[in-house]
């Protein structure tokens, strides 16, 4: 087996000089070409994949982009599943620095399933946080972290993954490169911080060293005892990434409806606004609880009618939270309708309200960007389908909620008994703010 020690552990800064300084544009066109060498299968792209990344950890005159980063840590990490020339853990590991750096965008569809399902695992969860010093012996001119520049000095709070730091000052580009664990405080731009960082990885690069030998000599002496060893039974596999997913969500836009009373039928469009809230709960691998409710200011003020008020609870199979994939939920639903009175809009009082209970469905798929949701409500003489697709923004740091943004469509149809029966229908924008615990 080739050698890799690239997805083994952190790369440092301090490794070897540079032989050729390089501009970030280079760096972008590298990583164009890294990818197209693991899809093409080039049996050179791991050597590649190492001398472009001593090349953007040390030799870029130049911020490097942000996504470049990203788009590099993710090859690294597909190369290292498809070759199959590292543990699944390390490879996953590279996936997981690469969302920390640039989200789930950064995921290439081109890489395939098996590569995205340990993406998918690779970023579940949050991201634990550690702390970074900006102390230069030279006061910089600008300072990039992970492509992002940075105005202020002192201490900032990070997620503990990899972190490519560069600064420029008089004497040009530097660059020093981080894995944090949690919780860990590092001083960056030091010269007696980068000694000690680089008597440190000499430390761990000879630990791993010897751990490696001792895990070979275990080895051999397993292959020794013979075909009628006993093999170990496998480790229970247990429930993987966060166990409850919340969403917050307002809505806005113009539903038509019409409603039939004595004096003949009303048709007319409201501008609704509604918010609500949705709790998934993982319960074992590929089977969770749901529960979720809507309202909207019918259901408060009589003068208008009711139409996005409603709650459902249930089980949802398959995928969980935002993991990339199918899953399909059944359960009880509860619904405020609206029917006029007889006097119909003309009346005081223009819409009666009634609680109804039935039955829902919903089919979700999920995909590193977009996440689309059928679902149909069925109850006594009344039916609605609803059609929803959300486009996935970068997490919000500072609160850790990813937004999205989207477009849901509704229908809802009542048997009223009468030759025509009431029906509403129209399109909201929708906005929601999703995290899991």
């Amino acid at each position: 087996m080739v050698s890799f020690l690239m997805l083994l552990a952190s790369v440092s800064a301090q490794e070897t000089e540079c032989t050729e300084r390089v501009s970030p544009q280079v760096i972008t066109q590298g990583v164009e070409n890294v990818r197209q060498g693991i899809l093409n299968g080039e049996e050179d792209v791991g050597t590649q994949l190492n001398e472009l990344f001593h090349a953007m950890t040390l030799c870029v005159d130049g911020p490097v982009e942000r996504r470049d980063v990203g788009e590099l840590l993710l090859a690294r990490g597909a190369f290292g599943v498809l070759s199959k020339k590292v543990s699944p853990e390390a490879a996953q590991q590279q996936m997981t620095w690469a969302y920390a750096i640039a989200g789930r965008d950064v995921f290439d569809d081109a890489y395939g399933m098996e590569v995205q399902e340990a993406f998918d695992i690779a970023t579940e969860g949050v991201l634990p946080r550690a702390t970074i010093d900006l102390s230069f012996d030279r006061d910089p001119r600008v300072v990039v972290i992970d492509g992002e520049v940075i105005y202020d000095r002192g201490q900032r709070t990070v997620s503990a993954t990899f972190h490519l730091i560069q600064w420029l000052d008089k004497q040009g580009w530097h660059s020093e490169v981080l894995v944090l664990e949690p919780g860990d405080e590092v001083l960056v731009g030091s010269e007696v911080s980068s000694q000690q960082r680089r008597q440190a990885a000499d430390r761990r690069r000879q630990e791993e060293a010897e751990e490696a030998s001792s895990t070979s000599s275990r080895s051999q002496i397993r292959e020794r005892r013979g075909r009628n060893a006993r093999k170990p039974r496998p480790p229970r596999e247990k429930l993987k990434g966060p166990r409850l997913h919340l969403e917050l969500e307002g809505s806005y836009g113009l539903m038509m409806a019409r409603f039939v009373h004595e004096e003949g039928a009303s048709i007319g469009g409201v501008a609704l606004p509604s918010g609500g809230a949705s709790i998934e709960w993982d319960l074992i691998k590929g089977i969770g609880f749901y529960l979720n409710g809507h309202m909207d200011p019918g259901s408060i003020q009589p003068e208008f009618p009711s139409l996005q008020t409603r709650a459902s609870s249930g089980i949802r199979f398959g995928k969980r939270g935002r993991a990339t994939g199918f899953s399909a939920a059944v359960g009880a639903a509860w619904r405020l309708s609206s029917e006029s009175t007889s006097g119909g809009p003309e009346a005081n009082s223009p819409f009666e309200q009634s609680s109804l209970w039935g039955g829902q469905a919903s089919l979700r798929f999920v995909m590193p960007a977009l996440t689309s949701m059928l679902q149909t409500e069925i109850f006594p003489e009344e039916y609605t389908a609803r059609a929803q697709v959300v486009y996935h923004l970068p997490t919000i740091e500072v609160i850790q909620f990813q937004p999205r943004v989207g477009l849901i469509v509704d229908w809802v149809l009542s048997d009223t008994g009468a030759k025509i029966s009431n029906q509403a229908y129209g399109a909201q924008a929708q906005l929601q703010l999703a995290r899991s615990f």
